[in-house]
């Protein structure tokens, strides 16, 4: 998960050098996995309308909360 996490937030921030660093140390399948998830998520949150970047941040951000509190 927190590889996935790792990963969307590089490509929020429109890192591709980041995201290509990540991936080449990581389970990509499982990365994978978990951004499709996450994809779902968005389209959930967007209805009708086309996802955005805003949208997929929305997600990541709730998910990264969640892995906060549990650390606490």
């Amino acid at each position: 998960m927190r590889d996935a996490l790792a990963v969307m937030a590089a490509h929020l921030r429109d890192d591709d050098e980041g995201v290509q660093a990540l991936l080449d140390g990581c389970d990509v399948r499982a990365v994978a996995v978990v951004l499709a998830g996450f994809a779902a998520e968005a389209v959930r949150l967007a209805g009708h309308r086309e996802v955005t970047d805003g949208d997929l941040a929305r997600v990541v951000g709730a998910h990264l909360r969640r892995i906060a509190k549990e650390a606490l």
